[in-house]
């Protein structure tokens, strides 16, 4: 077998990765947009009391808090980080979670805006 087919191969195999990984991406927002429990949340700013560095290092991100059905409060932040995200940070936010999986990562989004009609993944953030 020449390198040629080896690489062939390869790219094959991580193209096909990857449509996997999209299409379970997507059976989970519809799993979510379906019966996921969907909550008000409000986008929390930069904390300037801890210090320049951490506080320089949050600017642009979108940490959004919000209280579960049973009452406990979690932060989430939107990715992928994009520069025209700002015009969210004063906007209403909603989140939807997987009820029988509150803390499970992948099965979380955040919306932003009055109709929010796209929906972003998000990753759940330690409370400091």
């Amino acid at each position: 077998m020449s390198w040629s087919v080896v690489v062939v191969l390869a790219v094959l195999l991580i193209v096909l990765l990857q449509a996997l990984l999209w299409q379970r991406r997507a059976r989970i927002r519809r799993e979510l947009l379906s019966y996921g429990t969907r909550v008000p949340a409000r986008v929390v700013g930069p904390d300037p009391s801890r210090g320049d560095r951490d506080s320089a290092r949050d600017l642009g991100r979108l940490l959004v808090v919000y209280r579960t059905a049973e009452g406990v409060e979690k932060r989430a932040q939107k990715y992928p980080l994009k520069r025209g995200d700002a015009w969210m940070a004063g906007e209403p936010a909603a989140v939807i979670y997987d009820p029988r999986r509150p803390d499970d990562a992948e099965r979380l989004i955040v919306g932003f805006g009055r109709t929010k009609k796209k929906w972003y993944p998000a990753r759940q953030q330690r409370a400091s």
